[in-house]
């Protein structure tokens, strides 16, 4: 709250936004149209050294960069009701689902980075949580597909996934066919 603030960018002509800081502190990933599309872009914090683009040919609005624990991924979801994995080594992107309904945009690393933990609507429209792993690459519903879920977070130390559930169920009379329904 005692620092500087400056213009790290300084790319007149370019939308920027969705910064989100690096756990280790020393760099800055955002969305930016620079390059004609969106894409996402990290860049040292001090503004030294050139922005490089981790990202290319992603159509559509690009959101909610989430770096891993240990910074060699970044989490983010598109227009199209994606979400995608980047590996900053290569650059590298992997597409984990396709949300026919809209996607949450609730993702969340595990405290060592070898788990995203996102929220998918499937066949039945309700939201399920699955767990991708960067290990085998692939993802796991781990919630009830009956019930709607969402909001995944682990615990500090990885062991626990705690999501938001609704879980009521009451069925009553209907007063339109006088048979059970739900809310």
């Amino acid at each position: 709250d005692k620092g500087i603030t400056r213009n790290l960018t300084q790319t007149p002509g370019a939308h920027e936004r969705e910064a989100a800081w690096s756990p280790d502190g020393k760099r800055i990933a955002y969305v930016s149209d620079q390059s004609g599309e969106e894409a996402i872009w990290v860049r040292d914090v001090d503004g030294g050294g050139a922005a490089q683009q981790v990202t290319h040919d992603m159509l559509g609005r690009l959101y909610s960069p989430r770096w891993a624990p240990d910074s060699k991924r970044i989490a983010f979801s598109d227009s199209a009701n994606r979400v995608h994995v980047v590996e900053l080594a290569g650059n590298k992107v992997s597409t984990l689902a396709t949300d026919p309904f809209g996607l949450q945009r609730d993702y969340a690393w595990s405290p060592k980075g070898g788990y995203l933990a996102y929220t998918l609507n499937e066949d039945n429209a309700q939201p399920s949580v699955f767990v991708w792993s960067v290990a085998t690459g692939k993802s796991v519903r781990v919630t009830d597909p009956l019930f709607a879920e969402s909001n995944p977070a682990f615990s500090p130390d990885g062991k626990l996934l705690y999501f938001l559930g609704a879980r009521e169920w009451a069925p009553q009379i209907s007063n339109i066919e006088w048979n059970y329904a739900a809310n």
